[in-house]
């Protein structure tokens, strides 16, 4: 099979005589080296404000993670650990606190319960599912009166708010909340999921506008790990 040579049409036969000839007298065809495939470029982070930070993860538990996709809260899960392993990788001295809100807030671990990454990875597992109401104000007054005490007063304070809806209990105390948050020097990012979000408010609660990024799934949170990363680490840019 390998002493056939094709050509489509005639006036191409001019351009196979050196094939032909060299197969002819028994010349192998010299083989053509396999193109490797271009790299993916590498997108960098601005680690500007994560080479020393005290990083707040606040999430939404309640009762819609579940409502459409039982799986989403995995990805919630998946998200939490991909995004501390993927800090530690770019910071060199940084602590890590988890909180979780529905009907109410509660504290997961707090930043001087693991030195080792590995075991904050490790406790992401054993986050419970709520279930129930969103109560974002609680969530941020647990970390205003909890956590941000603990954090270094060297060291940047992040606070990652994750939601999938609107407040639903003590609205009115949701946004003075999180001004009382912003006025500790904590920067607030936000990530919004899914369409039922109000995005609006989601800004107000921010450090600014531009501290918000959103997705339309739980599914998506993966392909914007690097985006939200970037964000937090970012130098702060005062809204126009």
């Amino acid at each position: 099979p390998s002493d056939v040579i094709t050509s489509p049409d005639f006036a191409s036969l001019a351009g196979k005589v050196n094939d032909i000839v060299g197969r002819a007298c028994g010349q192998q065809p010299t083989p053509r080296p396999t193109p490797r495939p271009t790299p993916r470029p590498v997108i960098p982070v601005d680690t500007g404000n994560c080479g020393k930070a005290d990083v707040m993860f606040l999430i939404d538990s309640s009762g819609s993670i579940k409502e459409t996709n039982p799986a989403d809260w995995d990805f919630v899960i998946r998200f939490l650990k991909d995004a501390i392993a993927r800090l530690a990788t770019i910071s060199n001295d940084v602590r890590f606190s988890i909180a979780t809100f529905s009907f109410e807030a509660r504290l997961v671990f707090d930043l001087n319960q693991f030195r080792n990454v590995q075991d904050a990875i490790n406790a992401v597992d054993t986050i419970p599912y709520i279930g129930s109401t969103t109560n974002i104000y609680d969530g941020l007054r647990i970390v205003r009166t909890q956590v941000i005490p603990g954090t270094r007063p060297d060291a940047a304070r992040i606070l990652i708010l994750m939601t999938d809806g609107k407040p639903n209990e003590q609205v009115p105390l949701t946004e003075p909340e999180a001004d009382a948050v912003k006025a500790t020097g904590t920067r607030i990012v936000g990530i919004g999921v899914t369409r039922f979000i109000d995005e609006d408010q989601l800004r107000r609660i921010a450090t600014t506008p531009r501290d918000v990024i959103t997705t339309p799934d739980f599914a998506s949170l993966a392909g914007r790990l690097n985006d939200i990363i970037g964000v937090a680490c970012a130098p702060v840019v005062a809204p126009r």
